[in-house]
């Protein structure tokens, strides 16, 4: 379950929590999950803004989230771990990305119509480190 592996994650020395990463997140049916979950978070969120042209779910250990030029979003297969509304914070600052590719002002004020309570959860990302 989620709450075992998290029992696996580690404190490291700057007091952030090591995810190991997510067993069988290379598996169609892990990504198909996570993609499922995220489809579920934009439509509860009331997300309706510009779609990209594809979803990705990456391995990377840098991100949480990417969103290229070509309109291509990555979600990181770590987010498995995150709580409903810290994806969903995940996903309107990827989605924001599709209108603002850059993080200025604009682009923060498209997060916050979607997310008001943004700046909380991305202290709480900061909380995690990738393994």
């Amino acid at each position: 379950s989620k709450a075992d592996l998290l029992l696996k994650s580690t404190k490291l020395d700057d007091n952030k929590t090591a995810l190991p990463l997510p067993e069988g997140c290379k598996t169609a049916a892990f990504k198909n999950k996570l993609l499922n979950r995220c489809y579920d978070l934009l439509e509860k969120g009331g997300y309706d803004g510009p779609r990209p042209d594809e979803y990705k779910i990456g391995y990377g250990k840098s991100y949480w989230g990417r969103c290229t030029s070509d309109k291509v979003i990555s979600i990181s297969c770590y987010c498995y771990y995150l709580t409903d509304d810290q994806l969903f914070y995940i996903l309107m600052h990827e989605h924001a990305h599709l209108t603002h590719m850059h993080h200025k002002p604009a682009f923060w004020n498209l997060v916050e119509l979607y997310c008001p309570n943004y700046k909380e959860l991305r202290k709480e990302l900061k909380s995690y480190s990738l393994k």
